[in-house]
């Protein structure tokens, strides 16, 4: 994994748990399921959450009009720009998608 906290279970609540929602019920649930999807990273939902009564739950706490996707990344995005700032001195590389970056010394070129 590479969260630290993936190993302690505290995933969820560190990256999701104080997102804005309006009932703590849905807070709660976010943090369960964000640290079940952890745990089966690949896959369908139907997959990541084989207990039904747990993918009903998440498809009504995604179907909540306040659940949306600024409201669920907001606590992560904050997390993740202050482990940001603290690991670097001015510059950060961000990679997304499946593309894996080969780094090389100083002043040399990065091949995907």
């Amino acid at each position: 994994m590479r969260f630290p906290e993936s190993a302690d279970g505290s995933f969820g609540r560190l990256h999701f748990g104080d997102a804005p929602l309006s009932d703590p019920r849905r807070a709660a649930r976010l943090v369960r399921v964000a640290d079940q999807i952890l745990a089966r990273p690949a896959g369908t939902l139907p997959q990541k959450l084989p207990d039904p009564y747990q993918l009903d739950a998440l498809y009504r706490l995604l179907a909540a009009p306040d659940v949306t996707h600024a409201a669920v990344l907001r606590t992560h995005c904050r997390l993740t720009h202050r482990r940001m700032a603290d690991a670097t001195r001015g510059n950060a590389l961000i990679c997304g998608g499946n593309r894996v970056a080969r780094l090389r010394e100083r002043n040399r070129p990065i091949r995907p």
